[in-house]
């Protein structure tokens, strides 16, 4: 193994550290930007009052053990965590439309710092500060993260567990920070939407079973499983002394038996949704990312080759996701928010590759004006839509992160500031 010189090493620590600045900004101006937008009713959404109502009567009524819809009937429809979180807002800050919407935006800050993390891991720093941005930029994380509802929540347990885990597998850390990470994430996934929080256990320890050198024994660690599992079932269990049978099965609908009912004729429908989705939901960036497979396919094959493991993983957890909901009678292109973490680190990764491969002086040139003339547009809508309209903003903040993070990536390698 042949070691870097101390010039390349400094250069390299110095361009990790920067990156790490740079992606420390991206979620702090994500947090600024929105966070003014938490108390207006215009990003009002309908199912937000199943868990608003509910932590209301909670705090009013000192039941934290029963979710209850306006009406005063019970509703066992989802886990107890998220309306725990919103009670603790509430008594916090008070009840009030931004007080209900405050942890949901911090839980999408957490999501774009997990993802900076497994990217990290995955493919190296630039790509991680790349990969931060391109979540920053996500309408389906914009509007998870200013709303009321489960979904960034469980996005964010759910990437927690995944960083943890390929810290255990892919760089074989044993340290039992790790294994927290892995297993209580999970856990507080199940707590936060239900079954799906069991997906990154199930399919880490199948992954890991396919890995050369990994011994799979090595991701147990007693006492953190049993805890984990504790919180995860905690609530499960006191429902069911207190209202009985009848609780779980409720829950037991919403997750499993209500979503497989109908004509299976829907799993085409949502085959061809979800994967048109994919394109879709994660515009422009899968779309520069198709342009860069074309241009320089050897280069991203060779990223496949290098990097086969890391790139199996990405893909293995999508398949996953996409293989439970498309059995799903209901249609939700949210529902793949889970994924976006390691798609966004992917997408990065080829971006990085395609830069690599540029040659030609004039395309860089007119790349690097490019995301210039991006960063001011976008700082130009900011303030205008201040005075106008807030999607305005929306779409400032969006084109102005997307611009400053390639524009680092690219062009400021070991030299941010």
């Amino acid at each position: 193994m042949v070691s870097q010189n101390p010039i390349e090493q400094v250069s390299k620590l110095n361009e990790e550290v920067n990156a790490r600045k740079a992606a420390f900004l991206i979620v702090l101006i994500y947090f600024l930007a929105f966070l003014p937008l938490l108390p207006r009713t215009s990003y009002y959404r309908g199912d937000e009052r199943f868990y608003t109502d509910a932590a209301i009567r909670m705090v009013q009524t000192g039941d934290y053990l029963t979710p209850y819809y306006h009406t005063g009937r019970v509703r066992f429809r989802k886990p107890i965590l998220v309306y725990w979180i919103i009670v603790a807002s509430y008594k916090v800050f008070g009840i009030s439309l931004f007080s209900s919407r405050i942890p949901f935006l911090v839980a999408g800050c957490l999501v774009l710092f997990f993802t900076y993390r497994i990217t990290s891991v995955l493919f190296g720093e630039r790509e991680a500060l790349l990969a931060s941005a391109i979540l920053a930029s996500n309408m389906t994380v914009f509007h998870t993260s200013i709303r009321s509802h489960p979904d960034i929540i469980q996005c964010l347990f759910l990437a927690m567990s995944l960083y943890g885990f390929m810290n255990l597998i892919l760089r074989g850390e044993r340290s039992s920070h790790y294994h927290w990470l892995a297993y209580m994430g999970a856990a507080l996934a199940v707590a936060s939407k239900g079954g799906l929080g069991l997906l990154p256990v199930a399919f880490s320890l199948i992954f890991a079973s396919s890995c050369k050198g990994v011994r799979v024994r090595e991701l147990f660690k007693g006492k953190v499983i049993i805890t984990s599992a504790a919180v995860a079932l905690f609530w499960f269990v006191a429902i069911s002394f207190k209202h009985g049978e009848a609780a779980l099965r409720d829950f037991f609908l919403d997750q499993v038996g209500e979503r497989l009912s109908g004509s299976k004729i829907y799993i085409l429908e949502n085959a061809f949704l979800y994967l048109g989705g994919l394109l879709k939901e994660l515009m422009p960036w899968s779309l520069m990312s198709l342009i860069v497979l074309v241009r320089d396919w050897d280069r991203v094959k060779g990223l496949y080759l290098t990097k086969k493991k890391e790139v199996l993983l990405v893909a293995g957890w999508y398949l996953s996701i996409f293989a439970i909901f498309a059995l799903s009678n209901i249609q939700r292109a949210r529902y793949f928010l889970p994924t976006y973490p390691l798609l966004g680190a992917l997408l990065a990764s080829v971006l990085m590759e395609g830069e690599e491969g540029r040659s030609s002086k004039a395309l860089r040139m007119i790349e690097r004006w490019a995301l210039i003339l991006g960063m001011v547009g976008g700082g130009l809508l900011i303030l205008l839509g201040a005075l106008l309209d807030l999607r305005v903003v929306v779409g400032g903040m969006i084109i102005l992160f997307g611009s400053v993070a390639l524009h680092r990536a690219l062009f400021q390698r070991g030299h941010l500031p």
